[in-house]
This record gives C-alpha cells, sequence and structure tokens, in this order.
C-alpha cells in the first residue's frame, strides 16, 4: 500500500513552505510525512495495489540516497514545531520481527496483518539472535518516540497501552519504564524450584521497587527511542542474557547525562509470561542466561563485589587435593583419589541443599509469602522437594557463569559477582550474597572433611 502524501496548507505555513527537509534527496521524504502526521492520527494510506513498470521493487533507473538518521532529529525537530499548535495525543504502530527465516507462523501472520497500516511485519535472512533482532526493531524500522518491547509469548493485560500512556504523560523526561510481568502460579515441582533458585525475582520488580529501577527484562521494557549511541549488544548470546541488563545501564547512563530522567517502574503496565516450553523441566534456559550475564563483571566493575561461591572455590580446592593424592601414583591411590573427588562433589552439593533449607524455612521463611506457588508447596514435603530442585538450578546457573567467564577468558571476574540492584539497595545485598557464599563454602569444607577423616 504506497502512500500518497498530501501537504496541506497548516504544513507549509509551519515549515515555511518546505515540504520536506533538505536532509532528503530522492529517498524517505513520503515515510517522513507520514510518520511525522501519524502521531496525530493524520496520516492515511489508501486500500490499493499499484506496481510501477519501471523501477518500483526492481532496481531503480537512479541512484537512491537515503536520508541517513531521519528518524531521530530530522523528524523529532519537525515533531516539536507541529506540537506547538497541535493539541498531544498518541498513536501506536507494531514492529513484528520474525528472527527464524523458517518458522512456519510467518504465512500466518501476513495473514492476520500484512493488510494494516499500524503493523509492519519483518523476517530476518538468518537467525541473527534476540539482540540484534531487537536492535533492527528500534533503529531501523522504528521511527516512533517511545518504544516498547514485547517477547511474543506474553499475555498482555486488556489495559496494558492506556496505562503505557498514563506513565509516559506522568514522567515524560524518564529514559524509560520497567513493566510487571508476571507468571502463572507455579502448580509443578520445576515451576515452584524456579521461584525458589531467584531466577524470576526481577521479572516483577516493578512491584518491588518505587524508583530508580537497576534494569527490567525485555518481556515487557519501554524506552524512549532516542540518537544516543546506545543499543543492544551483540557480545551476549543469541539467546539472550545479561544483554537487558547493559542496555538498561547504558540507556539510563545516557538519559542522565542529557538532563533525562532514570529507569522508573510501572508496576500498572502488567503481561503475563507463561512457563517456558509449557512448563516442562528444562535446565539449560538458565544456563545459558548466565553464560551472558557473566560478562556484566567485566562490563561494570563498579556495579561487582568479590564473593566467590562454592563451585569456583572447588576449581581451586580440587586441584590441589588432587595433587596432594597423586604424588605416589599406584592403581589403589588412583581408585581412592577418584572415590574421594567423588565424595568432594556429593558434599558440594550436599552442603548447599541444606544451606538453602536453612535460608528459606530458618532464616527468611517471609520471603516464599511473596512467591506465586500453589498450596502444596508452602509446607510439607513438596516444599522441601521444590528447595532442592532449586538448588540444583542455582547451581546449574553458576555453572553457566564460570563457563561464559573461561570461554571468554575474563579471569578478573572469577570470584566475583555482579550487583543486580547496582547500589540501588545499598551493600545489603551484596553483604548478604557474601555471607550466603563463605556459609556454603564453610559448609562444603566441613562436610567433606568429615567425611574424609571417617573414610
Amino acid at each position: 500500500m504506497p502512500t500518497f502524501p498530501v501537504v496541506h496548507r497548516r504544513h507549509m505555513d509551519t515549515f515555511n513552505g518546505e515540504v520536506v527537509p533538505d536532509i532528503f534527496i530522492n529517498q524517505d521524504g513520503d515515510p517522513f510525512l507520514f510518520q511525522l502526521y501519524r502521531r496525530w492520527n493524520c496520516s492515511k494510506m489508501i486500500d490499493c495495489r499499484v506496481s510501477n513498470a519501471i523501477g518500483g521493487s526492481v532496481e531503480a533507473r537512479y541512484e537512491k540516497s537515503h536520508a541517513k538518521g531521519w528518524t531521530f532529529e530530522t523528524l523529532d525537530n519537525a515533531v516539536a514545531r507541529l506540537a506547538e499548535t497541535l493539541p498531544p495525543t498518541l498513536s501506536v504502530m507494531f514492529i513484528i520481527i520474525v528472527d527464524d527465516p523458517n518458522s512456519p507462523n510467518i504465512i500466518h501472520l501476513e495473514r492476520l496483518f500484512s493488510h494494516r497500516v499500524d503493523v509492519r511485519i519483518r523476517v530476518n535472512k538468518s537467525n541473527l539472535g534476540a539482540s540484534a533482532s531487537r536492535n533492527c526493531g528500534m533503529l531501523e524500522e522504528s521511527a516512533a518516540d517511545w518504544v516498547h518491547f514485547l517477547d511474543d509469548d506474553i499475555v498482555p493485560d486488556p489495559n496494558l497501552l492506556f496505562e503505557v500512556e498514563k506513565v509516559i504523560r506522568a514522567d515524560p523526561t524518564a529514559a524509560g519504564f520497567v513493566g510487571n510481568c508476571q507468571f502463572p502460579v507455579a502448580r509443578t515441582m520445576f515451576q515452584a524450584a524456579a521461584h525458589l533458585a531467584g531466577v524470576t525475582y526481577f521479572w516483577d520488580i516493578a512491584t518491588k521497587m518505587d524508583t530508580d529501577l537497576p534494569w527490567g527484562v525485555t518481556a515487557n521494557l519501554i524506552f524512549r527511542r532516542k540518537n544516543d549511541g546506545v543499543e543492544f549488544d551483540l557480545r551476549y548470546p543469541k539467546t539472550g542474557g545479561g544483554e537487558d541488563i547493559d542496555f538498561c545501564m547504558l540507556k539510563r547512563e545516557a538519559s542522565m547525562k542529557s538532563g533525562g530522567g532514570k529507569l522508573e517502574p510501572a508496576p500498572k503496565v502488567i503481561v503475563t509470561h507463561p512457563w517456558w516450553s509449557e512448563g516442562k523441566r528444562s535446565y539449560w534456559r538458565f544456563y545459558m542466561w548466565s553464560i551472558g550475564d557473566g560478562a556484566l563483571v567485566i562490563r561494570f566493575p563498579e556495579a561487582t563485589y568479590w564473593a566467590p561461591n562454592t563451585l569456583e572455590a572447588a576449581v581451586v580446592i580440587i586441584p590441589i587435593f588432587l595433587a596432594c593424592f597423586l604424588q605416589n601414583l599406584t592403581v589403589r591411590t588412583l581408585v581412592d583419589t577418584v572415590m574421594r573427588l567423588g565424595i568432594a562433589l556429593l558434599a558440594l552439593l550436599v552442603a548447599n541443599v541444606i544451606h538453602d533449607l536453612y535460608r528459606y524455612l530458618v532464616r527468611h521463611p517471609e520471603r516464599m509469602r511473596e512467591l506465586k506457588l500453589d498450596l502444596k508447596f508452602r509446607g510439607g514435603p513438596w516444599l522441601w522437594a521444590a528447595l532442592v530442585e532449586g538448588t540444583f538450578i542455582r547451581i546449574f546457573s553458576e555453572c553457566g557463569r564460570l563457563r561464559g567467564v573461561v570461554a571468554r577468558k575474563e579471569w578478573d571476574a572469577f570470584g566475583r559477582r555482579f550487583d543486580w540492584f547496582a547500589g540501588r539497595w545499598g551493600k545489603g545485598p551484596r553483604n548478604e550474597e557474601r555471607r550466603n557464599n563463605v556459609e556454603r563454602v564453610a559448609l562444603w569444607l566441613f562436610v567433606w572433611g568429615t567425611v574424609n577423616m571417617s573414610w
């Protein structure tokens, strides 16, 4: 559906007779006018299709000169000029980025939405990953003032966009807003364990912090679209992990440097995120997340602290132990050493399980009340079992983080943790993590040493 811009006299008066700015040569002028007046719902498209016998979708007879970056300052300046005389309003466009070019859903999407002017479907030529796809939608396809990132599997609240408009109008200088991303009630062991492992904590962070959030998940994230050089970093895994934190922190920093606001919570901007893979048990997602978010230690050293965990302690201590026992190598000492190594790893798991049971059942039982758990996980053997599986999920995540550090050869990151709150809650979260890790390492060495002494 081509655009045929009709320039009104008001436009000519407002812009002193200039239809489009000088930045445009022979391309992008009509999209510019469309995006300019779309903000006041004054852009229309006729319901027909035409084709050009010469040029058009095939190779043009002239060299096309695109106006680079016109969706930022050029468009912003024009919008500001019109806003002086026109009342404020809101319009929305939907940009769907399909990362898998072989997805069977493409035909279905186009059948449903290709006729709509407010829906733009773009299919990547190859699988580029989450970060590259978001950059494409945000920088290349969008001309909006604000961008709302939404995962493709979320279920939006019916009032989602109305609530987005409210928070933007209430704080128009904010760097962005973090929406409230909820999960259904955990009804299976794995779902309850995911909550207890802490991997879902930040999804509804908008309900837990009042202002100046450190970051939010991109399943429901709103940001001012500006030409500030900030985009999703492609160094993180294609499947995600760390790139949302990196993006949020840099966007907030860029906003404050230019006199703008911070990243604020939007608890009434609600979406429901289903359990991944229909709730089926899989630790792989958390492992891959951790491979990525481990890179934050080097990226943001000011937000990190020293707190080695049991896995990192084992990487240092176990080789020393092996070296001592294998000095006089015989078949007997080799078998004995292998058995002791197995005991060391088993003791590590046992120590972590015992500590997590202690944390939730004795030290902080109130924290379970905040979790959306089925009644059977509120106490008794079901809760104990979920806590044990939660420990395995947490250790699996730590394995992914350590693997990422080794793969990237970021040796300075060994033993260091990234502060998920970026200092917003003071030293409390850091001190708690340090305490937990020290207690786990000490408990592991105690259990391992006790069994070794009785061997």
